[in-house]
């Protein structure tokens, strides 16, 4: 069997042990491919209601674009294009200093196999260990960005100016 990368250097010690309360309503919602629907939400209309209703923050819609072309999107985060040159980035090196509402740009494996660092997908922390995220087929959810099969998809954190002293 080969050995996973070991990413001990990039994680503190001091993790909590589980997301905080407020997250549960957001947890549980069905994906739709559709940007926003009343139905359920992709990945980055999750990460819009989130900053909305906790922060305040708007972040613009990326319009009739669905989750089947959300790697133009991610791009498009990515290269801080439009209003997303309100983030800055955090290297996935630095993953001790991501906090609650950092975003997390990561690469989607089942749809880009054998891609290197094509953006395709976005989820939340929640706290220094937890991400929120909504995935194809499956409910959104709370994970450990430190599990393996979450880590090695990483590509960098990004944290909106706002909440930057």
């Amino acid at each position: 069997m080969a050995e996973q990368p070991s990413n001990e250097k990039a994680l503190p010690r001091d993790l909590p042990l589980g997301p905080p309360r407020w997250v549960d309503p957001y947890c549980g919602i069905p994906f739709r491919e559709e940007p926003e629907s009343s139905d359920g939400l992709n990945c980055w209309a999750l990460v819009r209601r989130v900053l909305h209703e906790q922060l305040g923050i708007h972040l613009d819609r990326y319009g009739e674009i669905s989750a089947a072309n959300l790697m133009a999107c991610a791009r498009a985060f990515a290269e801080g294009r439009e209003s997303y040159s309100d983030f800055i980035e955090i290297p996935r090196e630095e993953r001790a200093r991501v906090k609650a509402y950092d975003l997390v740009l990561m690469r989607n494996f089942e749809r880009e196999r054998g891609s290197h660092k094509i953006p395709s997908h976005i989820g939340i922390m929640v706290n220094s260990a937890f991400m929120l995220h909504a995935q194809e087929k499956s409910l959104s959810c709370c994970v450990r960005v430190d599990q393996p099969d979450i880590w090695a998809r990483v590509i960098s954190f990004h944290r909106h100016k706002a909440l930057t002293p």
